[in-house]
Formats: structure tokens, C-alpha cells, sequence
């Protein structure tokens, strides 16, 4: 069993400086975290989970354990294993797939078996696109009823004195629950009418320009759900028409925890006027029921967002990922994908007519949107090597929590 880059050569564990805090320092990761770590004879990743973390000679070393029950825990140094971003997770797969596949062929007969390595590979990175914090309690969100206005809001139409909309109070029929599988949602506590006002949306008015300053500032921090927050709304000043936004991520009530789906129960209706001043008309944004809602029934809305992925499973259009996309790699797949395989040198861009590259496998598959189904099945793998000592993970490939909307 060929060890040879493994700590074990150069240290002792004796000989660490333990350090029992789960953050690494000078690294956004987390000692707990499920972690890639190269075998050198297959040219894969091996999957693995950080247990523990020391110091010594000043170089940061971490021990993994590997999903193997033949496979021995051991230190390594931190640079030796990747952490993928969440939703790079299924890239990942698919890539390393897509080598496999045009490398194995068994003839007219698929007798190809499941590799066990490759299964708890593929396992390991759906728990990391499930990827989310472990948390045992979380308080209920505090909510205002009243808006707030920011300066680039105010700068439209200075300098009148407002007449600023009125509070907005919860309405008595609705209340906030929290489940695992989506975090905070609003759900009725007695029968709802259709057509019956809910409220108000309620946060911090900000003008066009702002709201797409937040939404760049939230998909450069890979912030995948920031933007949901923010509705957009009509601003009329003397006549002339703009869009201002509504983000109500921080400064909310109780209807911003309302949930997308395709079908919804729910709708933004922008029907009411309000005359902040002489010539300035505000579109308000009122959460109304567009059918009866029954008592324990949940509240959505359709968020009307462009390349929104949804998961509610509500119409045939409704994205849930296809179990196909962790398919382990076999003859059968490979004719299915009609994929070639590798029988001579290929040169670039060199792909016939209807074969399966990696970019055409993603181009009709988001890699952010396979967070629900994720598999806890702890399936084990076998048959190691040697680990790169010298595998680097490029700074920007670090990640912290993946952050959700309502969790």
C-alpha cells in the first residue's frame, strides 16, 4: 500500500500543535469539511472528510479521513486537498465522468460494474452541492413594518418632503414556520379568500442603479440567492417614469419569506398609488391572493426572474435534477450520451456531428440547481495510492457556507 507522500513519513502526530477550532485560520474552510484529495495512480479524486488540524514547522496540515473503509485516516498537508465551490460540485462529476467514459468500451455487451470509488465520489459531491451550515437552532428573523429609504432613493427626487407611505402590520391570517428542507416560509393560520390584501412589501427603497450595484456585488460573492429579495416597482417623478427596488434582505417583514414557485397562490400587485409629492407617484407592492387558501396552506409567489432554476415540481417546465447526471460511467451511458471513445489523438474543437462534449453534457444542465434530492447515503470506497503533496488549490476556489435563501 504505497503511502510515500502521506505525513506519516515526516511526522509524528505527537508532534502537531492541535488546534481545536473548526475554522482553519487564513482559509475560508471549515475542519469539518467534505474534501477532494488526488490519487496519483488513477489520476482521480479521492473523496474525504477533514477531521482535524494542526501547525507544524509552520506549514498547516489537516487529517482526513477517507470514504473507504480500507483506507487509513492520515495528515496531509492543507494545500493537498480541494474544496470545490457547492455549485461546481456536479461540474466536477461530470468532468471526471466524461474521461471515464471515453476510456472504458466492452464490446457489444456492457459488462461494466459500478466502480465502488466512483460511487462515494459521486455521493460526496451531492452532499456538497446540500452543501449548507450545520446549525442547531436559529432564531426567528426580527421584522419592521415601516420602510426606510436609501440615499440614492432620495437623490430622484430631492429636495420635496414626503409623505411616506403608511406602516404596513401583519396581516392575522398568515404566520412565519421553518422546516429543514426550506428554511423560513410563511404559511395561513385560517382560510384565506382570493383577492385578499396580505400586505405590503416592506424594506429599503433604493433606486435602479443601486439595485443592480447589489445584485453584481451578490453573484461576485457567489451569493446565489441575494437578489430575491429586491422587487421592483415604479417611481413617477413629473411625469416620467423609473424603476426603483424595494430590498428587503435586511430591512423586511414577514411577506420577503414568502417562497417562488411556478404555480403560485400568491402575486406582486403594483395596482396601488401612493403621492409621495406634489408630481411624485410611488407604485406600492402589495402581496395578494390570486386563489382561496386553505389554513396550514403555504404562501408563493412566483419570483418572475430571468434563468431562475426552480425545484417546486409544480409544471413540466419546473427544473428537478435528473438522476441521470450521476450516473456512473458505463458502456450503456456512453452509447446513450454517444460519446467516442478515446481510439486516436484528438485535435481541438475535433467532435463529430452529435457527439457529447462536457460543454453540450452542462450546456442544458445548471450546476446551482441540483441543491434539492441531495443523497445522505454514506456508500463507501476502496483501492487508494498515493497523495500530491503538491496539489495547490488556487485561492478563488475556497468557499465558504452556501448561502440560502430563508435557512
Amino acid at each position: 500500500m504505497a503511502r510515500d507522500l502521506t505525513i506519516h513519513h515526516l511526522f509524528r502526530e505527537a508532534d502537531f500543535k492541535i488546534d481545536e477550532r473548526d475554522c482553519i485560520f487564513s482559509t475560508p474552510i471549515r475542519k469539518t469539511d467534505l474534501v477532494l484529495v488526488e490519487n496519483l495512480t488513477t489520476g482521480r479524486f479521492v473523496a474525504a472528510e477533514m477531521s482535524r488540524w494542526g501547525v507544524i514547522e509552520g506549514q498547516t496540515f489537516t487529517k482526513v479521513i477517507f470514504k473507504s473503509t480500507e483506507m487509513e485516516s492520515d495528515w496531509i498537508p492543507l494545500n493537498a486537498v480541494f474544496r470545490p465551490y457547492p455549485h461546481l460540485a456536479s461540474l466536477v462529476f461530470l468532468t471526471m465522468r466524461l474521461e471515464v467514459l471515453r476510456s472504458i468500451s466492452c464490446g457489444d455487451t456492457c459488462e461494466c460494474t459500478d466502480d465502488p470509488e466512483f460511487v462515494a465520489l459521486a455521493e460526496h459531491l451531492k452532499k456538497q452541492l446540500a452543501f449548507k451550515p450545520k446549525i442547531e437552532s436559529r432564531p426567528d428573523p426580527e421584522f419592521c413594518n415601516e420602510d426606510t429609504h436609501h440615499q440614492s432613493y432620495l437623490n430622484l427626487f430631492l429636495p420635496y418632503l414626503l409623505n411616506l407611505p403608511p406602516i404596513s402590520e401583519k396581516h392575522e391570517g398568515i404566520a412565519l414556520d421553518h422546516s429543514d428542507s426550506k428554511g423560513f416560509f410563511v404559511k395561513s393560520v385560517q382560510q384565506l379568500e382570493k383577492d385578499t390584501d396580505i400586505g405590503r412589501y416592506i424594506g429599503q427603497y433604493i433606486s435602479e442603479e443601486e439595485a443592480d450595484r447589489r445584485i453584481k456585488l451578490g453573484k461576485a460573492s457567489n451569493d446565489r440567492e441575494c437578489k430575491f429579495y429586491i422587487y421592483l416597482t415604479n417611481l413617477i417623478v413629473n411625469g416620467e417614469e423609473m424603476t426603483v427596488g424595494i430590498d428587503a434582505a435586511i430591512h423586511r417583514n414577514h411577506l420577503c419569506m414568502i417562497n417562488h414557485a411556478c404555480k403560485p397562490n400568491c402575486k406582486a400587485d403594483t395596482t396601488t398609488k401612493h403621492i409621495l409629492a406634489p408630481g411624485i407617484v410611488l407604485e406600492l407592492v402589495n402581496i395578494k391572493t390570486i386563489t382561496k387558501i386553505e389554513n396550514n396552506e403555504e404562501l408563493l409567489l412566483n419570483y418572475n426572474m430571468d434563468g431562475l432554476k426552480c425545484w417546486c415540481s409544480m409544471t413540466q417546465n419546473c427544473r428537478i435534477r435528473n438522476q441521470e447526471d450521476w450516473a456512473q460511467p458505463t458502456c450503456n451511458l456512453r452509447k446513450i450520451l454517444n460519446i467516442k471513445t478515446n481510439t486516436r489523438k484528438r485535435k481541438h474543437n475535433d467532435v463529430s456531428e452529435g457527439q457529447e462534449t462536457l460543454e453540450n453534457v452542462c450546456s442544458d444542465r445548471n450546476t446551482s440547481d441540483a441543491n434539492d434530492n441531495a443523497n445522505d447515503q454514506g456508500i463507501q470506497s476502496s483501492n487508494h495510492s498515493s497523495f500530491n503533496r503538491e496539489l495547490t488549490v488556487p485561492e478563488s476556489q475556497f468557499s465558504g457556507e452556501d448561502n440560502r435563501k430563508n435557512e
